[in-house]
């Protein structure tokens, strides 16, 4: 392969990895954001401060985080304990770059889980879908 070709397949990978990074996290902060503190927070504390969203060799847990500031976390867990996403932003953690794909495929699982545990999510998202139609 010619060396220009390597620099663009670079440059659009980089693109393309940063804005799946950034997809991901909109997703997350947005379903969060729409689900409400109290309902989550409820979740939360019914469910031990877990809960497991698996498929495989991967999963999402959705917990509240005590202290300063508290908030709920959603984190993506690899195996048992590898944290690769976190959706709590003074971790400062990055999807490193050999797992934003399997994060970003995994995303339609977390999505379609929380609207199971929290119906009313569904009527929350429709002006975003209907939205998207526009697009």
């Amino acid at each position: 392969m010619e060396a220009k070709e390597v620099v663009r397949r670079i440059i659009a990978g980089s693109r393309t990895i940063d804005a799946m990074r950034d997809e991901i996290d909109l997703v997350v902060k947005t379903v969060l954001g729409l689900t409400g503190s109290t309902e989550l927070i409820n979740a939360a504390v019914q469910y031990h401060d877990k809960i497991f969203f698996s498929d495989g060799n991967a999963s999402w847990h959705l917990f509240f985080k005590k202290g300063w500031p508290s908030q709920i976390v959603v984190e993506f867990i690899l195996g048992k304990t590898r944290v690769i996403y976190s959706s709590y932003e003074y971790d400062g953690l990055t999807i490193p770059m050999a797992y934003v794909e399997r994060v970003y495929e995994m995303l339609t699982l977390f999505v379609a889980e929380m609207v199971k545990m929290f119906p009313h999510l569904e009527e929350r998202l429709s002006p975003l879908l209907k939205a998207a139609d526009r697009a």
